[in-house]
C-alpha cells in the first residue's frame, strides 16, 4: 500500500512476500499510472518496464499478479460522442483493448486482460443491472468474448447472471 514506488521496488516486494507466504496468493497493483518512473525513464518506457517486472515477478514466484490500468479517456469520450451523434442515444462505449494507455506494453506482458462495462453508468435512463466482462486478451482461450453479469449497486457487487437466473 505505497504510492510512488518504482517497478523494481514492487518486484522486490513481491518476491519477499512470496518467500514468507509459500502457499501463494494474489498481488494487486492499483494502478499502473501511479508507479514512479525509474531514472531517465519517460512514462511510456516506465509502463513497459513495469509490465515486464510484474510479469517476471509472477513467473519467478508463481503468484497471480493483477495490474489495474486506466483507459485513455480521450479515446473513450470521442468514441462515445460519435455513437451519440450517430444514434441520438448515449449508451456509452464498449471498451476496447486499444483504449488502454500503452496498450502495446500491456499486451506484450499480459496473460489475460479483462474490460468491464456497465451501460447504465453512461445513461441514467437505463435501469438495467447489466454488467459485462469483456475478455480482451487471453492466452488461455478465446479473446473477444463478452460474459454477462449482473450489477448490484446496493452491495457494490458483480454477480454471475446465469447463476442468478437459475436461482430465480
Amino acid at each position: 500500500d505505497s504510492a510512488g514506488i518504482t517497478s523494481e521496488e514492487i518486484g522486490r516486494r513481491i518476491r519477499r512476500w512470496a518467500i514468507s507466504h509459500p502457499k501463494g496468493g494474489l498481488v494487486v497493483v492499483d494502478y499502473l499510472q501511479l508507479i514512479r518512473p525509474g531514472r531517465g525513464e519517460d512514462e511510456n518506457v516506465s509502463i513497459i518496464n513495469t509490465m515486464r517486472e510484474l510479469s517476471a515477478a509472477a513467473k519467478d514466484t508463481g503468484l497471480a499478479v493483477l495490474a489495474m490500468s486506466q483507459l485513455n479517456d480521450r479515446k473513450v469520450t470521442d468514441r462515445g460522442n460519435n455513437i451519440f451523434q450517430a444514434t441520438g442515444e448515449y449508451y456509452g462505449f464498449k471498451p476496447e483493448f486499444s483504449d488502454f494507455k500503452w496498450s502495446s506494453a500491456i499486451e506484450e506482458c499480459s496473460k489475460l486482460v479483462l474490460l468491464f462495462h456497465r451501460p447504465a453508468f453512461f445513461n441514467k435512463d437505463i435501469t438495467d443491472d447489466e454488467f459485462q466482462i469483456i475478455v480482451a486478451l487471453s492466452n488461455f482461450g478465446e479473446s473477444g468474448k463478452t460474459l454477462p453479469y449482473s450489477w448490484n449497486g446496493k452491495l457494490t457487487k458483480i454477480e454471475n447472471k446465469l447463476k442468478t437466473k437459475e436461482k430465480g
